[in-house]
């Protein structure tokens, strides 16, 4: 035995939309837990925040070769100088107790086999999405084609052979069992928001809220990155139909593949009601979140159990009912039918989107009551505490 304190390496390509840096290295410092990153100088939106660096957190940064996160080429130039830089890294490197993989770059985990084969070292696996099938659906690699058959073995074995798999979903647990994982490895812990951090602020101490002059207005928010695994034609639709209405205000925050959809329909119809905006920083977040009257999130029925789009666990702390549209399956419409927290819309759908917008704009006290429900649950269910225990329990337990 030696003195040496509990180790944990995690490897991912840029920070996690999720809190999952910000939170539990801190958490696991306090525990007397020593922790490595591995991770791209490369970032995903701007302004990289790295308060998460503790005194015992070690991090080894790996170059992006010049190339940034805004184009599909630049993510793939990124993932290829990361995965020989982490292989190098980590090859010869110190031991460690455990390693960590986010899902990010793509079946990376397949290195996890070989340190514990190599280097005698356990591997946990965080699905925050499901590969290759999500590259399927993207329309990246073709479906049933030789490199879908080829990568899809791989995902199974490598998910297969981890010492636990951690899911975000109950939906995207099925996805992996039907993987070939073995039950007892498959470890549920939801993604979180730090309920500290983001809370509900009146509309009329709002700052964000005031600075777009929108004191007056009834705000439609998406807010976060505009993939392509999410929907938005409905919407614009329905944003094209109210455009006389001046009341409402439909407000896009972020970036992603879509963002040129929006910019061009604004553009084709001359909507004065669509705004368009960039990413805020983390210490603008709870202002801007909280800026809505009602959020608005949409996931693509292939998708369902193949990623959570993490921007709803912010969305519950500030306190603030979401219309969703998506499949009845997904686990955002499994909380929000359960919780009472929104209204779910099925795809293609404008006119019942358009009535539940209506619904909310006309029925303040609808709005009220949904929103406190929403703040309830992630003070009692999808709170920082419970997952940041969760996963400390789990990583340690297998000594």
């Amino acid at each position: 035995m030696t003195n040496r304190p509990f180790t944990i390496r995690l490897f991912n390509t840029v920070e996690p939309v999720s809190r999952l840096y910000r939170d539990l290295i801190p958490y696991w410092e306090a525990q007397g837990w020593r922790v490595e990153v591995v991770i791209s100088r490369a970032q995903y939106r701007p302004g990289r925040q790295t308060d998460w660096i503790g005194k015992n957190t070690e991090v080894h940064w790996t170059t992006n070769l010049g190339q940034t996160m805004d184009t599909r080429f630049g993510k793939f130039i990124i993932m290829i100088a990361y995965t020989l830089s982490a292989i190098s890294q980590t090859l010869f490197d110190q031991p460690v107790d455990r390693n960590l993989f986010l899902t990010h770059p793509p079946l990376f985990y397949l290195w996890g086999v070989v340190l514990r084969l190599v280097r005698k070292q356990p591997y946990f696996i965080v699905s925050m999405d499901v590969y290759p099938d999500i590259a399927i659906q993207a329309g990246l690699i073709k479906e049933g084609s030789l490199l879908a058959r080829s990568l899809t073995r791989l995902a199974r074995f490598g998910l297969q052979q981890a010492d636990g798999v951690i899911v975000i979903g109950r939906y995207m647990r099925d996805r992996v069992l039907k993987m070939g994982v073995c039950p007892e490895r498959i470890h549920l812990i939801q993604n979180w928001a730090d309920e500290e951090t983001i809370h509900p602020i009146p509309h009329n101490e709002n700052t964000f809220r005031i600075a777009q002059s929108w004191r007056d207005k009834f705000v439609v928010l998406y807010s976060g990155n505009l993939g392509t695994a999410y929907y938005f034609d409905d919407l614009l639709e329905v944003c094209r139909q109210l455009q006389s209405d001046t009341a409402i205000v439909f407000a896009f925050i972020g970036k992603g593949h879509r963002l040129k959809e929006v910019e061009s329909f604004k553009e084709k119809y001359n909507l004065d009601n669509i705004v368009l905006l960039p990413f805020q920083s983390e210490d603008a977040l709870v202002q801007s979140l909280g800026s809505a009257n009602i959020h608005f999130v949409a996931l693509r029925p292939e998708y369902l159990g193949l990623m959570v789009p993490s921007k709803f666990y912010g969305i519950l702390a500030a306190g603030l009912p979401i219309v969703y549209q998506g499949g009845s399956q997904g686990e955002i419409a499994g909380v929000i039918g359960e919780e009472n927290v929104g209204k779910i819309v099925s795809h293609e759908d404008v006119e019942a989107l358009r009535k539940a917008i209506l619904a909310y704009r006309n029925d303040p006290t609808l709005c009220r009551i949904q929103g406190q429900k929403a703040r309830i649950l992630v003070e009692t269910t999808y709170n920082r505490q419970t997952s940041l225990q969760k996963y400390t329990e789990l990583l340690r337990s297998r000594d």
